[in-house]
């Protein structure tokens, strides 16, 4: 058979997209796509037609091998939901005309699926409102129960080598996205990450393969594949199109549904459904990679969006959300890469003058982060813009010591909200007093929740042109003359009585792109490396 061409792929599109196509006759007909499939909604069955590409890591480039990774298709998902999976049905061509039974020739293939009632998936019940720890547990145990009935698998083949190949690939296959989905700096970050954890902690993956944790897994686990319904749970559409990609640490599979649960809003599932599954697979190691495993999940489904953002086939609008998406899933892989799968405050903070309000608003920007800063929260609680300027009467009111102190209990308590939540969150202040560090400090500890303190360091000099520079021009939401640096450097106390552990100092020299670029790594490195002390 000829490979389909741009007519037979309109010809197609179609077939599929026409109620009259369907021996059952469907009153309506909805037709979906992902970068690999088309999928014809027609009630009440769904069929799914694997697109002619290549992506290196998936290849359904011939008649012959869609066919054979439609029946695997098959044969896999029964293991999860036997009675949705009905068989694979071929597509005849006559002439011009495709059509379902008999034909001249098969043109595709199709695999035919019950369809399963939309209001039960697990992202339609978030939604609703209708997850607790009770959906979490029965999730977390029928999981379970599956991965214990999955034999070990023990080849020659490490885990760290396998795992190597796929994140080259991903960063390879995303490096043409830099600037348009994920910028410089989280592309680097996310790197660097990622060879720091091989370097210091790869040899936990190849001994969670000695120790029989990697096993014939779903490889797709995400909201939208699970199906909760009074009758049952299905989970189905895992992984056929590649071995290496499905046959994997079970924390590794379980970590995309995680990763899902944060992406869409629910840190606190996300960290509930983590806790049941170490408990039921009685399997506490896998901490220790856990944080790794949801950055790649996150940054892979990143790597997906860049693909249905650069597909021609896909509607523009489309393709234009696909671009978002895909940025919120890098900015997550990148919050696992800073933070883990703590919730964490990470505090920017320095001397006035030193682009620690730059550095703030880049980082928040770049994880999607919620951003703090007690310059804006002082200019909304006196009912002002941000940019207003007073002048030097109102300007002495508003720094007096219980103003300020009333600005930093504003922020300790709306950072509290955030964190009680699961969310991480980046605050922007001078922080130049050890007892407000101390407060924030102790506030944190009593909701179990952590802390960073990155402290930038900008030359005398440099400050000052900045603070004339703001000044003049009356940018930013800071109130700082130049006049005022000596007298507010005198009351600046160094952060010495922090950890080693809740610090790091970063230069505010260069571009914003550079100093965040710096952060980013500097962060990376301090967490990694504590995680090993």
């Amino acid at each position: 058979m000829e490979e389909p061409s741009v007519l037979a792929d309109h010809l197609l599109l179609s077939f599929l997209s026409s109620p009259q196509s369907y021996p059952h006759r469907p009153r309506r007909v909805e037709l979906l796509q992902t970068h690999i499939s088309y999928v014809a909604i027609a009630p009440p069955y769904v069929f799914k037609v694997k697109k002619p590409v290549n992506f290196g890591f998936v290849d359904f480039s011939t008649l012959e091998k869609r066919r054979y990774y439609s029946v695997r298709e098959v044969e896999l998902n029964r293991r999860f939901c036997p009675a949705v999976y009905l068989g694979v049905v071929p597509i005849y061509a006559e002439g011009s005309n495709l059509r379902f039974g008999a034909g001249q020739r098969v043109a595709e293939y199709a695999v035919q699926m019950r369809r399963l009632r939309r209001r039960y998936f697990l992202r339609q019940l978030l939604a609703r409102g209708e997850v607790g720890e009770r959906e979490i547990e029965t999730i977390a145990q029928a999981l379970a129960r599956f991965y214990h009935a999955e034999s070990p698998i023990l080849n020659a083949v490490g885990a760290l080598e396998s795992f190597r190949r796929v994140t080259e690939e991903n960063f390879r296959q995303t490096r043409s996205s830099v600037g348009v989905v994920l910028s410089r700096a989280t592309y680097e970050a996310l790197q660097y990450f990622t060879e720091l954890f091989y370097a210091l902690k790869g040899s936990q993956l190849d001994q969670r393969k000695r120790d029989g944790w990697v096993r014939d897994c779903h490889g797709d686990l995400h909201s939208e594949h699970i199906h909760l319904a009074p009758k049952g749970l299905c989970i189905y559409d895992c992984i056929e199109f590649n071995d290496e990609f499905r046959c994997i640490d079970v924390a590794y599979d379980f970590a995309f549904l995680a990763m899902d649960l944060h992406f869409l809003g629910y840190p606190s599932l996300a960290e509930i459904f983590l806790g049941r599954m170490i408990e039921e697979l009685a399997d506490p190691g896998c901490r220790g990679v856990l944080d790794f495993y949801c950055a790649q999940r996150a940054y892979i489904r990143g790597k997906v969006a860049c693909f249905k953002a650069n597909d021609t086939r896909v509607p523009e609008k489309e393709r234009t959300e696909a671009v978002e998406i895909g940025r919120r899933y890098f900015a997550l892989a990148l919050q696992y890469a800073l933070c883990g799968l703590t919730t964490t405050a990470v505090v920017v903070m320095g001397k006035v003058g030193t682009g620690k309000s730059t550095l703030a608003e880049a980082l928040a920007r770049e994880t999607s982060l919620p951003y703090l800063s007690t310059d804006c929260l002082r200019k909304e609680l006196l009912g002002l813009p941000p940019t207003y300027r007073p002048g030097e009467a109102q300007r002495q009111e508003f720094y007096r010591e219980e103003a300020v102190e009333q600005v930093y209990q504003v922020l300790y308590e709306r950072a509290e909200s955030f964190l009680r939540k699961g969310q991480s969150v980046v605050l922007d202040g001078t922080f130049g007093k050890r007892s407000r560090r101390e407060a924030l400090r102790n506030r944190l500890k009593s909701l179990g929740k952590a802390c960073v303190f990155i402290e930038v360091d900008t030359p005398d000099p440099l400050r000052v042109e900045r603070v004339t520079v703001r000044s003049v021009t009356q940018s930013g939401a800071s109130d700082a003359q130049p006049q005022d640096l000596a007298v507010l450097d005198s009351l600046y106390e160094s952060p010495e009585e922090l950890e080693p552990s809740q610090r790091v100092r970063v230069s505010g020299v260069g571009s914003s792109e550079e100093v965040v670029s710096r952060a980013l790594l500097a962060l990376i490195q301090k967490r990694l490396l504590q995680e090993l002390s």
